[in-house]
């Protein structure tokens, strides 16, 4: 150890190093699930999300459109994460001006104008609109809706102001904006759990078979080395009053093993024993 180094510091550093972690792991599972959304297998993405980082995905991601691929969209997609790939021109201009757009659809939704707007925004307007929409970029959006977010804003102010309130998005940023980033967060959470959810239900469905043939090799081992034990729990199982009428009666009896004998449920089955499983995107 370096004389000139104190061991409370030492400790702090690998503390701070190990608390990192997690947060990697989130981002590797999000960049995986958004790029398995796309069309990516299962192992293409893992791979992918663990070699780019996740901002970058995500904005190859949504600027994939605007490149009009003809042929070969995943390919495209691969190329343009891996290399890099600058924003198209005419994204570009439109992020320069996603201030000034969020703040024409703010006054827009504000007067109940559900068209295109007309109000042309003060320069402190847009100067404000553009950062806040930087706020909003940063809680990792599932899409990106700028227009909408103006509009959804504006109905926000709309149901708390008052007539004598002055109707500037100067000030409805000032009154309003946290609060309603704070609910734009949770709201972007919930469909990024929601999404995550649908991935761990197809991956189920999957997979679930495979589980089964575990369950299924286990019980014929139990038959085997215990027989007396498996003839009690099948004595137990034929006698249960709660057999459903129209379910598989296989799976059923394998169900009922699994849970006699303790074996391991769908998802941590999944963990230890599936060659393909749900947490190597995690």
């Amino acid at each position: 150890m370096n004389q000139s180094e104190n061991p409370t510091d030492i400790e702090t550093k690998q503390e701070n190093e190990m608390s990192k972690q997690p947060q990697a792991d989130a981002a590797t599972s999000n960049a995986c699930a958004l790029l398995q959304r796309e069309g990516f297998t299962e192992k293409a993405a893992k791979i992918l999300a663990g070699q780019f980082p996740e901002d970058q995905i995500r904005a190859q991601i949504a600027w994939l459109a605007r490149r009009a691929p003809s042929r070969n969209r995943l390919g495209m997609l691969r190329r343009a994460i891996e290399e890099s790939w600058p924003a198209p021109e005419e994204l570009r201009h439109a992020e320069d001006s996603a201030g000034r757009e969020f703040a024409r659809h703010f006054y827009a939704g504000l007067a109940g104008n559900a068209g295109l707007p007309v109000a042309e925004p003060s320069a402190r307007d847009t100067e404000l609109a553009g950062e806040f929409v930087e706020r909003l970029l940063a809680t990792k959006p599932v899409k990106i809706e700028v227009n909408k977010w103006a509009r959804d804003f504006a109905a926000h102010v709309s149901e708390r102001r008052n007539a004598r309130d002055v109707t500037s998005l100067v000030l409805a940023l000032r009154a309003h904006g946290d609060a309603w980033l704070l609910r734009f967060g949770r709201a972007q959470q919930r469909l990024r759990d929601e999404a995550a959810e649908t991935l761990r239900a197809a991956h189920r469905a999957i997979h679930e078979a495979a589980w089964f043939g575990f369950l299924a090799e286990a019980e014929v081992v139990c038959r085997e080395n215990r027989p007396d034990e498996y003839a009690r729990f099948l004595t137990e199982h034929q006698n249960s009053k709660w057999l459903p009428s129209m379910a598989d009666p296989d799976n059923l009896r394998l169900l009922a093993f699994q849970r006699h004998f303790q074996l391991p449920d769908f998802w941590p089955w999944d963990a230890e024993f599936n060659p393909q499983p749900f947490q190597t995107c995690a």
